[in-house]
């Protein structure tokens, strides 16, 4: 890539252009964007144009814990109550 263009400076459309005219470059721009606006409309575009989806480069503190993500439990389903009788006596007369 010509150390002269980041892509932050130029507007998602433009990029494109810019890409399309030199494809050889795709990964290196896609690198500068994440790594500046990070644009995820332009990423997505970018990794299409390298054939898929790329993996964000790990930083240090990105490795997993082992631990799932905080989802919140389900409430728990309220179970039915009966309906009462009516104990009201009935004498006939």
């Amino acid at each position: 890539m010509s150390d002269d263009y980041d892509p932050g400076e130029y507007t998602v459309d433009e990029v494109k252009s810019y890409v399309e005219d030199h494809l050889t470059e795709a990964q290196s721009i896609r690198e500068a964007e994440a790594a500046g606006k990070n644009r995820s409309t332009l990423i997505t575009w970018l990794d299409d144009q390298m054939g898929g989806t790329q993996e964000p480069p790990e930083e240090p503190g990105d490795q997993p814990t082992g631990t799932e993500p905080n989802v919140e439990p389900e409430a728990p389903q309220e179970e039915p109550v009966p309906e009462q009788q009516d104990r009201t006596e009935f004498r006939s007369p």
